[in-house]
């Protein structure tokens, strides 16, 4: 995704352009794993498999409203798919993740992460049971020319099931990097990212309604909506999360996206 605005997130469907990697494959009927197609009128169950590198572990346990973290995931994950028949896996202790070795690079490009999914995903789509891999790693996103990329906190890479956080530019985004700040700027990047995985904006789910703010890339026009571009600066997606923050409720996306997932 592009920088904008100390931009802190990144959308594939931006950030890759046209140099992004893409893995396919089919699953049953010779449906795309990673098709809108498949998520939604193909699969049953969906398990979100996330490694680590030491040093990059993600942020477990609960908010001070007593919200585990990665309930965030699980609540938006549940709001996207109302009314389907859809089974999820979301790890929220780091027993339930992977270590994995230290890797060793200080930049990432989308080559990289799928390398990195190919070597330690366990296992992938198929059939109807659906796999996404999201990996936090110690280094940055690439640039264009190769160098680092500070602003970017994570990216999907286009046509793939993978997803790659950038720990130090998660820690990075709250002014006490131990305080509630950086672990939602976390979840909701994840979230983020996710919707874009399976087809959001008009990514692949078309728009029920005029929300598509294409613009900006794969974004919502609604300013309260997880999917909204300007979400991705820092000060932005704080006061977004603001809401969220003392809450058992984080359902991030607005009706309109919402209604997209509803009528796929």
């Amino acid at each position: 995704m592009r920088y904008f605005l100390v931009s802190l997130l990144v959308c594939a469907s931006v950030f890759c352009l046209n140099s992004c990697d893409s893995s396919s494959g089919s699953a049953d009927g010779g449906v795309s794993v990673y098709s809108p197609t498949f998520y939604f009128k193909q699969m049953t169950n969906l398990t979100i498999d996330v490694v680590y590198e030491s040093g990059a572990e993600p942020y477990v346990g609960t908010s001070g409203a007593g919200l585990n973290y990665w309930d965030v995931t699980l609540q938006n994950l549940q709001a996207v798919f109302t009314g389907r028949n859809v089974s999820f896996t979301v790890p929220k202790t780091l027993a339930e993740m992977r270590s994995i070795p230290t890797q060793n690079r200080s930049v990432w490009s989308t080559t990289d992460a799928i390398n990195l999914a190919n070597q330690y995903r366990n296992g992938d789509s198929s059939g109807t049971s659906g796999k996404i891999f999201i990996a936090f790693v110690k280094g940055y996103a690439a640039k264009s020319d190769g160098s680092a990329n500070t602003a970017v906190i994570g990216y999907s890479v286009t046509g793939t099931n993978v997803i790659i956080i950038f720990k130090q530019v998660v820690q990075a985004s709250g002014v006490v990097p131990s305080g509630p700040v950086p672990r939602f700027v976390e979840q909701s990047t994840i979230v983020h990212e996710l919707a874009h995985a399976i087809g959001f904006v008009n990514n692949g789910i078309p728009t029920t309604t005029a929300h598509h703010d294409s613009a900006h890339g794969a974004h919502c026009s609604n300013p309260n909506c997880v999917m909204y571009y300007l979400n991705e600066g820092a000060s932005d997606l704080a006061n977004f999360i603001s809401n969220f923050q003392s809450s058992q409720n984080a359902v991030m996306f607005d009706n309109a996206c919402l209604d997209d997932a509803k009528s796929f």
